[in-house]
């Protein structure tokens, strides 16, 4: 499992994480679909695991590669639930959960250390000694999240990987013969609606601004999926915008972390606590990523959507003849 003997470097021995679906047409049937997604995603996140338990103090990006697969594996396990046995279906979410929430944790503190690093030279003199604080609070909160982290070995250990085997096992046991494109659609209209009703609420209130981001985050794996259903467009111009707005959501969110610990750091040292005071009101010496700019963001990606085309048999029919994703299908 850690061996790497031989000159042959460790990111060459795991498989790309493939990013878009490439292989699926739009008229195969969607349990064919099913496996192979499910295949690719589940068995991505495999791969990942060992790096990260066991090498992220090589290479932080084992972590975060880690998480994106994890994402992306729960993002295909919702999409095509119905084709997992239940038993199997549970198992699976229940593994992606642990080793979702342990890589995200040790991500979150190596985002943050950046961030804190980063912004030490643009912050003011009282605050300097407050960034200096919590530069360390994120290297001990760092590595107290590498240990939750190395708890997951029970499923680098055959575990993870016999799981995996089995929901793909499973897949055979519950056929759906309708075709990809025909799922495809309200899919990923209920996960806009979702998304277009979470960004009409208060987005000053970072909790409901995080909500918008996390519902961001499944529309995006769920484009990578489906992105053969619909023209060009869809994946050259409407996924680089979603991409762009997830963006602006990170920005927004990264000074109310500052914020947040600052406020949880009671044991700060004297010389910082102005610096704490400060950044506890919100004030990061960062651009809080105005809401407006994700409003005027969001609408524009729900406005390309509504022009993209989708897949029908050897050609594209335009979806204002064909199908509104934010309003289901159109007679």
């Amino acid at each position: 499992m850690n061996d790497n003997s031989g000159d042959e470097p460790l990111t060459s021995k795991i498989m790309a994480d493939v990013k878009w679906m490439g292989d699926l047409s739009a008229a195969m049937p969607f349990s064919a679909a099913a496996k192979h997604v499910l295949s690719l995603r589940l068995r991505a996140v495999a791969e990942r695991l060992p790096l990260a338990l066991h090498h992220a103090d090589e290479n932080r990006e084992y972590v975060h590669q880690l998480r994106v697969s994890t994402r992306r594996a729960g993002a295909a396990v919702r999409i095509f639930a119905e084709c997992l046995a239940t038993k199997s279906q549970r198992k699976v979410k229940r593994s992606l959960k642990r080793i979702r929430r342990a890589a995200g944790a040790s991500r979150d503190w190596d985002v943050f250390q950046e961030m804190i690093a980063g912004r030490m030279a643009k912050a003011t003199a009282p605050q300097k000694p407050a960034f200096d604080f919590l530069l360390g609070l994120g290297q001990g909160q760092r590595a107290a999240a590498q240990v939750h982290l190395a708890e997951l070995t029970d499923l680098v250990d055959d575990d993870f990987a016999t799981t995996v085997s089995d929901a793909l096992a499973s897949l055979d046991e519950t056929p759906v013969h309708e075709t990809f494109r025909s799922r495809a659609i309200p899919l990923m209209t209920n996960l806009l609606r979702e998304l277009d009703e979470a960004a009409a609420l208060d987005l000053n209130d970072y909790e409901k601004l995080h909500q918008v981001r996390i519902l961001g985050k499944q529309l995006r794996y769920a484009m990578e999926i489906f992105a053969g259903c619909f023209e060009e467009g869809f994946r050259e111009t409407t996924y680089p915008a979603v991409e762009e707005m997830q963006e602006i959501l990170g920005d927004a969110r990264q000074p109310c972390r500052v914020a947040t610990a600052a406020r949880d750091s009671h044991a700060a040292r004297d010389d910082a606590a102005e610096g704490m005071a400060a950044l506890s009101d919100g004030d990061s010496g960062a651009p809080a990523g105005p809401p407006a700019a994700f409003a005027g963001k969001a609408g524009g990606v729900f406005d390309m959507v509504d022009d993209v085309a989708v897949v029908g048999d050897g050609e594209a029919v335009r979806s204002d003849a064909a199908v509104d994703l934010r309003g289901g299908t159109r007679s």
